[in-house]
């Protein structure tokens, strides 16, 4: 069985396929006609895959079946590429998720036998197992439910071509599970490293920190993304439903504000998306590098703002003032560190709190990682029966 786990982000869908982690930008394409492959062998087309991901994709899961880049290659390729949009959310309702977890389940699938056998098979049939979250602003048990069926009651055929060949690959979900995004993360912080709690561990002047620190403590997490920022409470080893909330709030938001201003500088002569941004202010030679980084400075206060607006509100009415610890992580936490961590740490000493703020090397990861977690629990408890 494949065992997956899937955190679909707006900017970024990050899965762990068998306890490896892949990540692909979230986005897709979808194309007519032939498609241009690249000259190269077949090992080079194989080991280079995961960038150049190029499907068709027949399910009744989805609205139109078709041929999709996805990942890298639509990222890259001529013309803008399909996204989330942050404003709609309704993320169990969207294709675009359904497509590309797919797309990459497959692929990986065709890399890893073509390494483990050396050669291409014509056909796999692969039975899977699929945890998935969407956030807690969106999240209803219904909703849920309508996302584990679009997996789990239907037949999904995806042929992945490598160059001149291809290879056609059958995903039968045995096990679905859909859960809310912030939930996993305890998971997480409960089986970390002790690195994850190196600077925690400083600031309250601590020894031989790890996660079982935590596991008796009421926490207020924060889980900043990039379309929504959710807000979890969670009292020892379980959330508690009603005080788990989110806001459309995050770094993905200040971008398209930045864009905006961009494209108002340059007169409408602009036109990219946010994973085109995103590069753009990391490209000093662009000559619109400057002008990039100077809005996304501004907006990017103005999300902190909101952002720390929810986190005062959460502990007030959600925690009733009984959280004893605020963790914050998140892709949001990096982009917005500057502008929030200073304010979140004051807020924490007057009310007598523990800031626990998830270092850059595991902030964007905290999902993903904690669903691989309960997914190895929920197979082994499946598989036992």
């Amino acid at each position: 069985m494949m065992r997956t786990v899937a955190d679909i982000g707006n900017s970024e869908l990050k899965m762990m396929i068998n306890g490896e982690l892949v990540k692909q930008q979230n986005v897709n394409k979808r194309i007519f006609g032939r498609v241009k492959n690249k000259e190269g062998s077949l090992q080079q087309s194989v080991a280079n895959l995961m960038d150049e991901i190029c499907v068709h994709v027949t399910s009744d899961a989805i609205e139109r079946d078709g041929k999709f880049y996805v990942g890298y290659r639509a990222a890259h390729s001529n013309g803008k590429p399909d996204a989330l949009d942050i404003e709609l959310g309704d993320k169990h309702k969207r294709d675009l998720p359904v497509v590309n977890v797919l797309s990459v389940m497959a692929s990986k699938a065709v890399q890893t036998i073509y390494n483990e056998v050396g050669e291409l098979p014509k056909n796999i049939e692969i039975p899977a197992s699929l945890i998935l979250a969407i956030p807690a602003s969106e999240y209803e048990p219904a909703k849920a439910r309508f996302l584990e069926s679009r997996f789990m009651d239907n037949e999904h055929v995806v042929i992945v071509y490598l160059g001149e060949e291809k290879v056609t690959v059958q995903i039968t979900f045995e096990i679905v599970r859909v859960t809310r995004e912030g939930v996993p993360a305890l998971y997480a912080i409960f089986e970390g490293n002790s690195d994850m709690f190196t600077d925690f561990s400083k600031l309250y002047d601590l020894e031989n920190i790890d996660g079982q620190y935590f596991k008796d403590k009421k926490v207020l997490h924060a889980d900043i993304g990039d379309g929504t920022s959710e807000y979890i409470y969670s009292d020892g080893l379980n959330p508690v439903p009603d005080a788990c909330w989110g806001e459309k709030r995050g770094i993905g938001h200040a971008i398209e504000g930045a864009i905006k201003l961009l494209q108002e500088e340059y007169e409408g002569g602009v036109d990219i998306n946010r994973q085109q941004f995103s590069e753009l202010v990391t490209d000093s030679n662009d000559k619109k590098h400057d002008k990039a980084v100077e809005f996304l400075e501004e907006t990017r206060y103005m999300q902190a703002q909101g952002i720390y607006n929810d986190i005062e509100k959460s502990y007030i009415y959600k925690t009733s003032s009984k959280a004893e610890v605020l963790a914050v992580y998140g892709g949001g936490s990096i982009a917005l560190k500057d502008d929030l961590y200073k304010k979140a740490l004051e807020f924490c000493k007057i009310n007598d709190i523990q800031l626990l703020w998830i270092p850059q090397k595991y902030a964007t990861e905290m999902n993903v990682r904690g669903m691989e977690i309960l997914s190895d629990k929920l197979v082994s408890k499946v598989t036992k029966k």
